[in-house]
């Protein structure tokens, strides 16, 4: 007994070792999607959205927009309701009910969480595409009993965030990924079918495969699930009747589909745009299923996305006792000037009531120049240049306050400037959105005749 004890303590002294695929810390010839732009990976460019972009076509983006609008407090049969629930609910395997359930623990103990908002974690371990693409599947079933359990029901489901793969998936590129692609398509549609006031579904796709130990889900299938989330996206942004979410097109077919956050990068290389690596620790003993380290990193990409997509920061903040608190986030891409710097949009703080001296400023402008500041009261994307759009309604009638809607000062030696505004405290205008970009007269700018541009700025007046 003695020897068997000793044996187990020493293979549990090396398991941790030898279970996990530690020495790939990265996968040769495989570039994160989201900087692949034009090269080819099996004959597909790069990019979220495809053709090297990771930026949502405009139309597409309106479309969510508009959708988005539609994410309101319901009552149980799914009326809007001023006291009633919004539910944004999980769809996926085990990887994503783990890094869902950590997701829901962080956003309720956030004070700025809508308190409006119900997440409700339905992703079930062993859940596979293959399985949940049957709309009889007990997956489901099991999700209905996840809502009551919450308190809410099928029609107050408006928000769904989808992460699904398939266990040991085989052959190459040209099979497993159609095969992948047309599963969750038939997902969305389930979706559609069962939660009727359902208005958006962010798609995302595995993490690195590299640490798998066998043959559950490794690379480069991890890598190559992410062209299927860009297949079915695409699918629907090309018209798919089947996966219409345009009601003036043709009757709803799915909710609006788009990326959430894109979550594989190369092991230990680090990806350009936000730093994101996966160390082997980031991962359980299978080298697949994430650990709590793991778990925490996709969090917080979860509650970046949803406290910053132009769909969702308006309806997934707020305060507690259904006050609206003051906020000011920037959104979208600015258009670059003089060597190929974008001006920053900044505020000297939040939009409160009462506020006597509320600056919208920018900075890394073209200096000596002159900039406008627009105010509307609606966001939009107008491409007004190649991979350069306006990012809120520049239709004259949105502008607010016409004295105040184009803001001209002269920026500083240093490119930076700010327009001052009292923001007076007054009940009426609380909760009111405003969108906000600097354009900058700059001769070497990307918009046509001159000019570089902002992110934007949404604003909401409040406390």
């Amino acid at each position: 007994m003695r020897i068997f004890w000793s044996s187990l303590v020493c293979l549990s002294l090396v398991l941790p070792i030898w279970a996990q695929n530690c020495q790939q810390m990265a996968v040769g010839g495989l570039v994160p999607l989201d900087e692949l732009g034009v090269d080819l990976y099996m004959g597909q460019t790069g990019g979220l959205y495809g053709n090297g972009s990771n930026q949502i076509p405009a139309a597409h983006q309106n479309l969510g927009m508009a959708r988005s609008t539609l994410v309101v407090p319901r009552d149980q049969s799914g009326a809007p309701d001023p006291t009633g629930r919004i539910v944004l609910l999980s769809i996926g395997m085990s990887n994503t009910s783990q890094e869902f359930s950590t997701f829901v623990a962080a956003s309720n103990a956030d004070p700025l969480l809508n308190p409006a908002l119900t997440i409700v974690n339905g992703a079930q371990g062993g859940q596979t595409a293959a399985i949940i693409s049957n709309p009889q599947a007990m997956f489901w079933t099991i999700i209905d009993q996840r809502l009551q359990q919450a308190g809410v029901t099928r029609e107050q489901v408006q928000v769904v965030w989808i992460k699904e793969a398939n266990a040991n998936p085989n052959g190459n590129f040209s099979t497993h990924v159609p095969i992948l692609q047309a599963q969750l398509r038939t997902i969305c549609q389930i979706v559609r079918a069962r939660y009727q006031n359902c208005q958006l579904a962010f798609l995302s796709s595995r993490s690195y495969g590299g640490y798998a130990t066998g043959t559950l889900n490794p690379e480069p299938f991890a890598y190559e699930s992410a062209f299927a989330v860009r297949g079915v996206i695409e699918s629907q942004m090309n018209g798919d009747p089947g996966l219409n979410a345009d009601a003036t097109t043709g009757a709803i077919m799915a909710p609006w589909l788009a990326w959430g956050p894109y979550l594989w990068a190369n092991g230990v290389l680090p990806r350009t745009a936000e730093g994101l690596a996966w160390n082997c620790s980031d991962f359980e003993l299978d080298g697949v299923h994430p650990g709590p380290s793991g778990e925490a990193k996709v969090t917080q990409r979860l509650l970046a996305h949803f406290k910053n997509h132009p769909t969702t920061f308006a309806w997934f903040g707020g305060t507690p006792q259904g006050q609206t608190l003051a906020r000011a986030e920037a959104y979208g891409t600015g258009c670059p000037g003089t060597n190929n710097l974008t001006p920053n949009i900044i505020t000297n703080g939040p939009p409160r009531l009462g506020t006597a001296d509320f600056r919208i400023g920018f900075q890394q402008a073209l200096p000596n120049s002159t900039a406008a500041l627009i105010l509307s009261l609606q966001a939009r994307v107008t491409p007004i240049a190649p991979g350069c759009s306006a990012w809120i309604d520049l239709d004259p009638t949105s502008i607010v306050l016409p004295s105040l809607g184009f803001s001209l000062i002269r920026p500083t030696l240093q490119g930076a400037g700010f327009a001052s505004f009292f923001i007076p405290n007054d009940p009426i205008l609380m909760n009111i959105g405003l969108y906000a970009t600097w354009v900058v007269a700059d001769p070497n700018g990307s918009i046509p005749g001159g000019a570089s541009a902002t992110r934007a700025l949404h604003l909401r007046l409040g406390v």
